[in-house]
């Protein structure tokens, strides 16, 4: 028998045979040796040489079906050790081509491979599909086994940071007030479970107005006090950080205006996880409601649903056993939970007092309006009305961080987002103790540098609230908000007029500008512009004037640490020689007292961030902790 009637014997024995009959040696063998008698005897070849061929093939065949039923590694050497040294020349390549193909399958080792085929075996019982070949054996697809696959679709805005430009060109930085906290909460979180944030998630404006600064109080009449604090920039000494601070004014609870609440809640399935954390959030509202105060529960899912309809502050128990109640489950009809919201705003409205929809949701928008910008121009054309939008943001894995920024600011609102049980409580008191009362509604900065002193400059964050010169004096552009006792942080990266940074890159001078320079020795002025949260009044502007660099303090130290922080999680280009180490070596600094833990939380939160960095192979993704857990 000739070896290439081997082989078109093998090649028959494929075709002619379906798949389910190749389950053991036993039936392969029993197969081979019937098409072997049915050929006519080739008396040229020799008795020893057909049994070498035959050997060959038998040792082909166990070797595809010991590797079929998922038992590498060791039971192939033993296998291959036992047969001639012929056979096993010629089945090497097949050997490392099954390797290699089982490789493919699992990163972690051989072993694991070893373990998982033997699971499809188990599970499956479907023997490999086998395509027999020339002097070796092929593998098609491996089945394996089903494992759940955990699918990211958070969405966060694009954002591209803010370069620096020259004072001589650009004087004027222009930009809108931002105390939202939400970008901060959800790294926070991401870090915790042992995950490095994506770039867009990560604001740095928000990192900064995460804390809470001693800031000097507003002079007398006045609702805001603004302070200057300066120093060598940490990450380029050739550079000057400047930090602008602002200080709303304070009122105790008893002096706010009454409020007319509309809780918004998404209790679509997406939300099922995160129900404890709303119930908690709604539940501490609800206890700093006054008498005064009006309540309304709307719920969302395939249907709206309005459980609460204006009642009294009062009526607490009724309230929290309405809330109490709430489950999970069904699509997401956000537009029409929001259209809902403003009716039941519109008809509970209190003039003069603060008037709010709280939206509760992952941001999943299914069914309805869905897409940011039609949920933004719905919500748009309420803002008139002196219904103000906040959000409050939950969930991990399909958040939509897009959405509810923009509603938030789109709405003159605030956007926070809850990551644990903590921060739900802390988030709810903060509503009735002032920071949900607008103090002044379309807040704007804008910063005029002057040439002779500054050669150029960088806003660092604040990239969605970037504002065109022209519009600082437009009251019909829409701006940020601030609340009562509401703190508002600004950086700026400043390039000092002596300095030889390159930063700036080499422009050709122009040619029909004027270049004489002032002799004014003022660094900037700060302009802030801002309206009354429930008329249509004209604007209000006051003006700061820095005359020179002023020093630093505490304030300086904590701020830049948590811009440095969030600049090395954005990989951003402008961080110069920013380090971790760096970050924590002024956080320690700038403790103060830190009532509330964040700041030692926030020093805990560089760490973990820092060995994510540095090893991210030594730490696997932690599971979200339970909702229950602080």
């Amino acid at each position: 028998m000739e070896k290439k009637d081997i082989d078109q014997l093998l090649e028959n024995i494929q075709k002619s045979t379906p798949e389910k009959d190749f389950q053991s040696i036993e039936e392969f063998k029993k197969k081979f040796f019937e098409k072997v008698d049915a050929l006519p005897e080739q008396n040229s070849v020799p008795r020893r040489r057909r049994w070498v061929l035959w050997g060959f093939a038998l040792s082909s065949a166990a070797c595809f079906l010991i590797v079929g039923m998922g038992i590498l590694g060791d039971h192939i050497t033993m296998m291959f050790n036992s047969l001639g040294a012929g056979s096993s020349a010629c089945l090497a390549p097949a050997m490392l081509e099954s390797r290699s193909s089982a490789s493919l399958h699992s990163s972690a080792s051989a072993a694991r491979a070893n373990a998982s085929d033997r699971y499809v075996s188990a599970c499956h019982g479907t023997a490999r599909t086998v395509r027999f070949t020339k002097h070796r054996f092929a593998k098609e697809r491996i089945p394996v086994p089903r494992q759940q696959t955990v699918f990211n679709t958070e969405e966060y805005k694009s954002v591209t940071e803010n370069v620096f430009l020259r004072s001589s060109e650009n004087p004027l930085s222009t930009f809108g007030a931002d105390v939202d906290t939400a970008s901060y909460n959800n790294v926070r979180g991401m870090i915790n479970r042992n995950q490095l944030p994506p770039r867009d998630a990560v604001r740095i404006e928000e990192f900064i107005n995460a804390f809470r600064y001693n800031y000097p109080a507003p002079a007398k009449g006045e609702k805001f006090g603004v302070t200057f604090e300066s120093a060598p920039a940490p990450w380029n000494k050739d550079h000057k950080l400047l930090l602008i601070g602002v200080q709303a004014k304070e009122y105790s609870p008893a002096e706010l205006p009454p409020a007319n609440y509309v809780l918004l809640v998404d209790n679509s399935g997406s939300m099922y996880g995160e129900m404890p954390i709303v119930i908690e959030a709604l539940s501490c509202m609800i206890d700093q409601m006054r008498p005064c105060d009006r309540l309304s529960l709307v719920t969302y899912s395939g249907n709206v649903k309005v459980l609460l309809d204006g009642i009294s502050g009062k009526n607490k128990d009724v309230a929290k056993a309405a809330v109490r109640k709430l489950t999970a489950g069904g699509a997401t009809n956000g537009s029409g939970g929001i259209r809902e919201a403003y009716a039941l705003g519109r008809k509970h409205f209190i003039k003069k007092g603060n008037n709010r929809i709280i939206l509760v949701t992952d941001g999943d928008f299914n069914v309805g309006v869905s897409s940011e910008s039609e949920l933004v121009e719905m919500v748009e054309k309420e803002r008139s009305s002196f219904i103000y939008l906040s959000a409050f943001g939950v969930g991990s894995g399909n958040y939509k961080d897009n959405k509810l920024k923009m509603l938030a600011n789109k709405g003159n609102g605030n956007y926070f987002y809850l990551d644990s049980l903590r921060e739900a409580r802390t988030a709810a008191k903060k509503c009735f103790t002032g920071s949900m009362f607008t103090l002044a509604r379309d807040v704007k900065f804008q910063i005029e540098f002057n040439p002779a002193q500054v050669k150029g400059y960088r806003l660092l964050g604040y990239e969605l609230r970037k504002l065109a010169a022209r519009d600082f004096n437009d009251d019909t552009k829409d701006s940020g908000e601030i609340g009562v006792g509401h703190q508002v942080t600004a950086l700026y990266e400043v390039i000092p007029a002596t300095s030889t940074s390159k930063a700036l890159g080499s422009v050709d001078a122009l040619k029909y500008q004027s270049r004489v320079s002032k002799d004014s020795q003022e660094i900037l002025t700060c302009k802030l512009r801002y309206q009354d949260p429930a008329s249509h009044v004209p604007s209000q502007l006051r003006v700061y004037t820095l005359k020179s660099y002023p020093d630093s303090g505490n304030n300086f130290l904590w701020a830049s640490a948590a811009a440095e922080f969030a600049m090395l999680l954005k990989n951003s280009p402008d961080r110069g020689n920013a380090s971790f180490d760096a970050v924590l070596k002024r956080a320690k600094r700038a403790m103060d007292s830190d009532e509330d833990g964040k700041r030692a939380e926030f020093i805990t939160l560089v760490h973990k961030a820092k060995d994510l960095k540095e090893n991210p192979q030594d730490v696997s993704p932690a599971p979200r902790a339970p909702s229950s857990a602080w």
